[in-house]
């Protein structure tokens, strides 16, 4: 009897167990659903407020996920609508399985983009309603899903034909992609080849009336004047406009002309265009296929396409012709593209669309050295990277010494200081007097705030020539999370230990913007200044937002509150900088800067006066040389 009792006790209790955890399973599903569809909707008003009948649409669409959570059905489990870039009208659906029509004429119908990274188009959906409002087809259709459908000839050409212009439109309407290569060798057929014998221009015609001017009328007409085409019946120009024109590449590899080349794929050579074959990895063709002879394009643009309607990247012949010739670059710009991002191929295209055409033509083994030492850095720090940024910190274009090359190595790799740019580094003396302030524990203490794998902000310290010789520096707001100190190079004829102070200086300047930006911040790394305020009003951090307000704003309270909380610490940078300064002489130096505070005017005239002459004396004999 004991036994049973003993086995069915064990059994309720296995069973409660299986139970909670079933239960738990449940909440956080629900959880994720809820997250999702938080995500999914996001702004989604806004965004649409501007749009004739965008805001019903959306109202539309969430009742449907009351009902039936289709978010949570959707093929596309990350990917987030761009609402500002949908698109309505009264157009039939067609389904993409079976290939007939879904709705008629007198049903509207809503396509909405979906995008994982804000650059390229990872799925989209199309939904249509009746006139009682009522969702009669909902898909969602990825770029995996699109590319099966427009290669099976089980669906007609008419189908894959309609379905393929309506994702050429919606792509270009939100992420502007005009150009599109691997298009199936049956599709547009009847459309003739253009003068280069490369490219075909599709005409795709709008149901809006004419002389409506729309946005959408007046975004097309703008579109359509961008292009110049050798097609003589693509009329995009006068005041409104009817016609889109996209141009679409007859193959993936292969020459301009003559016979069909090989894909980057499986599959055969197209006329004149060579292979339209399934892309294999996300490597570009022309480094995955060395031998193919790049010089017998035309200087039309050539498309990668990591699927169907995503890039890789758009090359120009001479982009191409700059890798065929210089074999270490190009094999770096492959590794570059390993582990490919859409920020990653946005940042090689634009680092090629630049060395291409500048004269004279940049070391490219330097810059491939740069590349290999610094990208990866970089984009761990800020996977969105751009080419603009990793520019302006490394300075491709100059020719940085092995020394000073392995010191920038160093100074990014060691997440507790300050990340110089190469300006800032080839500057000999600034460089020294940096070196020199590492050794500073009060230095070291403040740059440890900024280790990019626990703050929410970078430091980087830069050289510029600010237009004004009588400041010292400036110090930026964040943006993308990064604070950028810019040190006047027009202001360097000064002791070293006053150059030192305003390094410190600065540094206190970031880190009140990292404390106001850990408070506050807004989704793209900046100090959101409304919840500041709010913060404010709900007593929240007291002395920080008192300062914040009564001195007006981020850069009114700073040098009040250094003057009255942070000299000491810069008085004591000095001191472990230079040992043969004395305290008066130190905290007269600390003072540079922060006069006309309260602090400063709370002092009696003779306290000023003696400040001052120590600073002046001490100035006049100090050291330029930096030991």
């Amino acid at each position: 009897m004991k036994k049973n009792y003993v086995f069915n006790l064990i059994l309720l209790l296995a069973s409660f167990l299986i139970i909670n955890s079933c239960r738990q399973e449940s909440v956080l599903h629900e959880e994720a659903i809820q997250k999702r569809e938080i995500e999914f909707f996001k702004n989604a008003e806004s965004k649409t407020q501007n749009i004739n009948g965008g805001i019903d649409w959306v109202n539309i669409l969430k009742d449907e996920d009351k009902k039936n959570q289709f978010i949570s059905k959707l093929n596309d489990k990350d990917g987030t609508p761009v609402w500002d870039k949908i698109t309505i009208d009264k157009s039939a659906i067609i389904d993409s399985k079976s290939g007939r029509k879904t709705s008629e004429q007198d049903e509207e119908r809503i396509i909405i983009p979906l995008t994982k990274d804000d650059i390229f188009m990872s799925s989209y959906i199309v939904a249509s309603i009746n006139s009682n409002n009522e969702i009669t087809h909902i898909e969602n259709i990825t770029n995996q899903e699109l590319y099966r459908i427009v290669h099976n000839k089980s669906i007609s050409k008419e189908v894959r034909e309609n379905i393929l212009a309506n994702v050429i439109y919606i792509n270009q309407k939100a992420f502007g992609f005009k150009k599109y290569i691997n298009i199936p060798e049956d599709l547009f057929s009847d459309v003739p080849l253009d003068s280069a014998k490369t490219t075909k221009t599709i005409k795709l015609v709008d149901d809006s009336p004419k002389g409506n001017k729309s946005a959408r009328s007046a975004m097309m007409e703008l579109m359509c004047m961008s292009y110049e085409t050798d097609d003589p019946n693509c009329s995009c120009h006068g005041t409104i406009t009817v016609t889109k024109c996209f141009f679409v590449y007859v193959g993936g590899g292969g020459s301009s002309g003559g016979d069909g080349g090989t894909g980057t794929g499986t599959g055969t050579g197209g006329t004149g265009g060579g292979g339209s074959g399934t892309p294999t990895n996300n490597t570009p063709w022309y480094l995955m296929n060395p031998d193919i002879d790049v010089y017998t394009y035309g200087a039309y643009p050539r498309a990668i396409f990591k699927s169907l309607t995503d890039f890789d990247l758009i090359l120009q012949k001479e982009q191409m012709d700059l890798l065929q010739s210089n074999s270490t670059f190009a094999t770096t710009i492959k590794n570059c593209l390993s582990n490919n991002t859409g920020y990653k191929s946005a940042f090689v295209f634009n680092l090629l669309d630049e060395v291409s055409y500048t004269y004279p033509q940049p070391d490219l083994n330097l810059l491939a050295n740069k590349l290999s030492t610094f990208y990866n850095t970089l984009f761990t720090i800020n996977p969105k990277t751009n080419w603009l940024e990793f520019r302006g910190i490394f300075a491709p274009y100059e020719n940085t010494n092995s020394t000073i090359l392995s010191e920038l190595s160093s100074d990014w790799s060691n997440p507790n200081i300050v990340k110089p740019t190469a300006n800032f580094k080839n500057n000999t003396r600034l460089n020294c007097i940096f070196n020199k302030a590492k050794t500073s524990s009060n230095f070291n203490q403040y740059l440890s705030n900024f280790d990019s794998r626990f703050s929410v902000a970078h430091l980087q310290f830069d050289v510029k020539n600010l237009s004004n010789s009588t400041t010292n520096a400036e110090t930026d707001p964040p943006t993308g999370y990064w604070i950028k100190i810019k040190i006047n190079s027009n202001n360097l004829n000064r002791p070293t230990l006053d150059i030192a102070r305003t390094f410190m200086h600065e540094i206190i300047h970031a880190e009140i913007f990292r404390l106001l930006l850990s408070l506050a911040p807004t989704s793209n790394g900046s100090i959101n200044t409304t919840t500041l305020l709010q913060m404010l009003k709900n007593s929240d951090y007291p002395g920080l937002l008192d300062y914040y307000v009564r001195y007006g704003g981020v850069n009114g309270m700073q040098h009040e509150q250094m003057a009255a909380h942070y000299r000491g610490i810069i008085k004591n940078f000095l001191k472990q900088i230079d040992n043969s300064i004395t305290d008066s002489q130190a905290d007269a130096i600390a003072w540079v800067g922060l006069k006309n505070t309260v602090a400063w005017n709370a002092l009696s005239p003779s306290e000023k006066t003696n400040i001052d002459t120590i600073y002046n004396s001490w100035y006049n004999s100090a050291t330029h040389n930096c030991p």
